[in-house]
Parts: C-alpha cells; sequence; structure tokens
C-alpha cells in the first residue's frame, strides 16, 4: 500500500495550541456574475436588490446569534462590522446610481461596486484593513446569492460531521456559523493575518490556527491528516506514526503546562529571577474583553483599541455612547490602569465613514492627522474620553505623533475640551496623563523633546518595524525583511527606553513584539519593564519573566545592539536559552 509522505508547511501561527485530525476541504461556492443590459427592468432590479438587503440583514442576526453560542463575544461581533457594511448609505447609493444609470443588472451592479471596495481594502498598507476586505467580500456574495436565489441563507446545515481541521483560501465571517463549533479542532488558510477572521474566531475557541500558507490548497487534500502547530506556525501533512506520536506528547504537555500556568500564575505580580518587577497588561479591542483579566493581571489594560469600537456599530458612535463604553471599562478594571488610544485607521476611505481617498493612505491622513482632519470625530470622542477620565485610573493615548507640532496641537485641543466640560458641569480628571505612541523613526528621534509634552509613552513595535525597514509586515514578498528584532529596530526601542528612564517615565511596549518568547529577554535587557501583551499569550510570558535574570538579559541586549542581522540576533536569543535551561 502507497504511504503519502509526510510534508512541513510554514505560515504565520496565530493562535496557539497543537491539534492532529483529517483535515476538511472548504471550497466557498462560486457565484458567477455578468452584466445584462439589454431588456433590464430597472425598477425589477432595484427591488431585487432591496428585498435582498433584508434578507441578508435578518440572515446576518440569524449568524450572529449563532455566533454568539459557538464562539463567544468576539466572534459574533464580526457580525456588527457586517450590518454596518449592509447599511452603508454611500454604498446603497453607489449600487442604486449604478443599476439606474447603467441599466445594470443588480447583482452585476451590487459585484461592480463591492468589488471596488474589497480590492482597495486588499491592497491597504494596513494589515487591519487589509483583512476587512473578506468582510466586503463576505457581505457581496451574501447580496448576490439572494438576488440569485432570492432564498434564506440562514438555513444552512452543519458542515462538519465529526472532528476535523478547516483548511480553506480563507475565512469569512459567515463562514463561523458552520465551522465555529465542537467539531473545528484549527485553522489552515492561504490568506489571513493576525486581524484575520480564521485568527479571531480561533483565538474565541481556544484551538490552534496557522495562516498565510502558501501551497496548502494544493498540498493538503480532503481528509488528509494534518497536524496544525499554531505555537510554532507549522502545518505537517500525512505526519508518521513517529510524528503523531511525538505532536501527541507535545499536545498533552502544552495543555497541561496551561493549565498549571494558569493556577499557578493566577492573582500574582510578575517578577524575574532576580526579583525586578515587570509590569504586564492586556492589549483589548473592545471592553467586552475585560471580564476575567484581573485573574491574570495586576497590570490592567495596556492598549485599548478604539477603532474596533467603531468599526463593529452601525454608523459612528455618538460621545455619549462612546463615554458609556470607556466609563463601564475604566469602572470594571478599577484600580488597574486603562489606557485608552485614540482612534487609530489609515486614511483609506472606509466606505465613505472616515475620510477621502488617497494615493498613498499609510503615508496620508492616518492616526492623529485624520482626526485633526476630522474634528467632528476628534471632539466627541476626546470629550467621551476626558468624560470618562473621573475614574482617575483612565489614560489617554495618541497614536502616529511625527513631530513636536503635533503633541502641542493636540495638548491645546485637550485643554479646550476639558474647559468646556467643567463649564458644562462634568467632572474630569484635571490631572489626566497623556502619552504618546512611538511607532514613527522620527518620534524616536526626537523622543527627548517629545517627552517634555506627554506623561508616558507606548512603543508601537509593529508599525516602528515596518516604517524603520519600510517593509510591509503584510506583504509575503518583503516578510523576509520585516522583524522586529533587527537591530535597527532594537536601538530605536533602546533610545525610547533611556529617554523614558532618565525622565523616570513610564515606557511600555504594546506590540506584537511583547508576546514573542524570543523578544522578551532582549526588552528585558533594553530596559522595557512594561509589557502588553494579548491575551492567550500571558500565561506563557508571564512564565519566561519568572525564569529571566535582568543582569543577563542587559548582557544580552548589548551583544544584540552590535549585531548587524535579525538572523544573528534570533540565533544568540536561542543560545541565551539553552544556557538558561529554558524551553
Amino acid at each position: 500500500m502507497y504511504k503519502k509522505k509526510e510534508k512541513i508547511l510554514k505560515g504565520i501561527g496565530v493562535s496557539p495550541g497543537i491539534s492532529i485530525a483529517p483535515a476538511f476541504y472548504y471550497v466557498h461556492e462560486v457565484l458567477t456574475v455578468s452584466q445584462n443590459s439589454d431588456g433590464v427592468d430597472v425598477e425589477k432590479e432595484l427591488l431585487l436588490y432591496e428585498k435582498a438587503l433584508n434578507i441578508s440583514e435578518k440572515a446576518i442576526l440569524r449568524d450572529k446569534k449563532k455566533a454568539l453560542k459557538n464562539g463567544g463575544v468576539k466572534a459574533a461581533e464580526i457580525f456588527d462590522t457586517h450590518i454596518l457594511l449592509l447599511k452603508d448609505q454611500v454604498l446603497i447609493d453607489q449600487v442604486k446610481s449604478f443599476i439606474t444609470q447603467k441599466s445594470s443588472n443588480a447583482s452585476y451592479a451590487v459585484s461592480k461596486i463591492m468589488k471596488g471596495y474589497q480590492t482597495m481594502l486588499e491592497k491597504s498598507n494596513n494589515e487591519y484593513l487589509s483583512q476587512r476586505a473578506f468582510d466586503v467580500e463576505d457581505v457581496c456574495r451574501r447580496i448576490v446569492r439572494q438576488i440569485f436565489f432570492q432564498e434564506n441563507d440562514g438555513k444552512k446545515i452543519n458542515l462538519l460531521h465529526k472532528q476535523q481541521i478547516v483548511v480553506s483560501k480563507n475565512i469569512l465571517p459567515s463562514d463561523t456559523v458552520n465551522l465555529g463549533n465542537s467539531n473545528t479542532l484549527g485553522f489552515v488558510t492561504e490568506l489571513g493575518g493576525d486581524a484575520s477572521h480564521a485568527a479571531i474566531l480561533a483565538r474565541s475557541m481556544g484551538i490552534p490556527a496557522v495562516v498565510g500558507v502558501k501551497k496548502v490548497l494544493t498540498t493538503i487534500k480532503d481528509n488528509d491528516r494534518i497536524i496544525v502547530d499554531g505555537n510554532r506556525g507549522n502545518v505537517i501533512v500525512n505526519p508518521s506514526e513517529d510524528t503523531i506520536i511525538k505532536y501527541e506528547k507535545l499536545k498533552q504537555r502544552y495543555q497541561d503546562r496551561l493549565n498549571e500556568l494558569s493556577f499557578k500564575l493566577q492573582n500574582r505580580e510578575s517578577f524575574t529571577r532576580d526579583g525586578e518587577r515587570v509590569n504586564l497588561s492586556i492589549n483589548i479591542q473592545t471592553e467586552n474583553e475585560i471580564g476575567n483579566i484581573k485573574k491574570f493581571t495586576d497590570g490592567g489594560v495596556g492598549l485599548f483599541r478604539t477603532e474596533f469600537v467603531f468599526e463593529r456599530k452601525t454608523g459612528i458612535l455618538s460621545e455619549d455612547e462612546q463615554f458609556k463604553i470607556f466609563d463601564s471599562a475604566a469602572k470594571a478594571i478599577y484600580p488597574d490602569k486603562l489606557i485608552i488610544r485614540l482612534f487609530d485607521i489609515g486614511g483609506d476611505k472606509l466606505l465613505g465613514k472616515f475620510s477621502a481617498k488617497e494615493d498613498n493612505p499609510f503615508l496620508g491622513l492616518r492616526g492623529l492627522r485624520l482626526l485633526f482632519d476630522r474634528k467632528d470625530l476628534l471632539i466627541p470622542h476626546l470629550r467621551a474620553i476626558l468624560r470618562a477620565s473621573e475614574n482617575d485610573n483612565l489614560k489617554l493615548l495618541v497614536p502616529f505623533i511625527t513631530s513636536i507640532n503635533e503633541i502641542k496641537a493636540l495638548n491645546r485641543i485637550v485643554s479646550k475640551a476639558s474647559k468646556d466640560l467643567i463649564k458644562e458641569g462634568f467632572n474630569i480628571n484635571p490631572n489626566l496623563q497623556k502619552g504618546i505612541m512611538l511607532e514613527i523613526p522620527s518620534a524616536v528621534i526626537m523622543v527627548n523633546e517629545l517627552a517634555k509634552y506627554c506623561d508616558f509613552f507606548s512603543i508601537g513595535t509593529n508599525d516602528l518595524t515596518q516604517y524603520t525597514l519600510a517593509a510591509d509586515r503584510g506583504n509575503s514578498k518583503v516578510a523576509y525583511i520585516f522583524n522586529s528584532l533587527d537591530p535597527a529596530v532594537l536601538r530605536l526601542i533602546k533610545t525610547s527606553a533611556d529617554a523614558a528612564l532618565k525622565r523616570d517615565m513610564y515606557i511600555s511596549v504594546c506590540g506584537l513584539m511583547a508576546g514573542v518568547n524570543e523578544a522578551v529577554p532582549i526588552l528585558l535587557g533594553l530596559g522595557i519593564k512594561n509589557l502588553s501583551v494579548s491575551t492567550p499569550v500571558l500565561p506563557i510570558i508571564k512564565d519566561l519573566i519568572t525564569k529571566l535574570d535582568t543582569n543577563k538579559c542587559k548582557v544580552l541586549a548589548n551583544k544584540a545592539l552590535k549585531m548587524d542581522s535579525y538572523q544573528k540576533v534570533k540565533l544568540a536569543v536561542q543560545k541565551f536559552f539553552i544556557a538558561e535551561g529554558i524551553e
């Protein structure tokens, strides 16, 4: 009997853990859309479109309920974005205009207009926005399917009848209804990144996922036995018996370790082996994630990404709506800190909501620049945060600062908004701390001057790496360049840490780097004692810290600063772990 050869595929591990099971080859149905302008009844096509919108909305709401049951709050929130897309008036008007002016069939008009938005987002230099292209694709497919068949797509049956690992080109949000259940043991996708729906769903379900796997669709066949290693970003196809035995042991060891760490480290502060305190915080995207944070960290929330709050809702949130979210979050985690970052999104025209289209949006209107350009967004957003600051554990974080003038201008706006709120009878914290994101090389170069106008710093290593090395982490063709352990990036972190330590200022790292084992001893050695990480990696990072000696970390970091490539830095860290007896 022919025995299939074992193969190892590399990707990006976006949700930790190990699963061993047959592959379920998941393919989306093909909807062929063509233009038909001969003898088109425009009124009929407009009615078809309206009816498709209504049916799709009901289907999305049903899917949201199922996703909440199967995958939790995080998985369900994806569908709020879909309602937003479905009801976007700019998009609706464009589709109707296309039908009317071109005498076009509705299915082609929907596909033409929405594919335009999808393509624009796919070309974005921002991982979060590029992943939102899948939302547009999913909503487009829903509407077109309804126009084609005018049937209720909420009556889908569950596709998985046994426990399997889902393998697909990409996972769309509506797929979570069929795939977000106990039969799904993991995800492997050709597309996607850390912000993809496969990543979000996997983390919410606590199952492993590896995305960005090249040739996955041609290498893995339906029912092939595979191993998904979300810890290392590996997918083993047709593993040998020896490999299966090895990974069964690794899987059990990993689960035992997680259980042990969660119990052992719960309600405990983080100290290094030589007694240095390291403050561990959590990155969150919604206030609903605060629930169990206090069990695992006393560091509070190191980064509240408010753009995700905006994106999950229909329309732009009012000042009062924002206040309720920020106020409840601050109260829920009190007295631990809550660092709220101002709305930070790129300058792409996101369905007519935020800004005008630009040729190079992420060197254009982004972060604070966009907010300066859109005071109608900035002022109510800022007022809501200031009102919530009566909870004195709240701090304000400013994104995408490039110059002294920008922080001076924002400070003036904050001062005026504070005075206005006091006159209106609101209680606010007059000593609200304001921090700056260090994520652009120019800000790091000017860090000593910027320190005069803020109270703390937070290093965004994702963007700092991207802008320093001129390499988009979402572009597979330059992935070999993008690495936060590059000595150029490390030197910028060192400059930032030295400036903060000289003034006894709080400085943290809140990018993905803070949750990477190889990076933690380097960061500690550079003087970073505050790390803000995602919830799934917290027990692992907390445990690693207890095994590190800060003096030895300093020696390692100083060596790394003198190296000429990230490959040499990684090798040095690996040797360091071996010497220290750290697995």
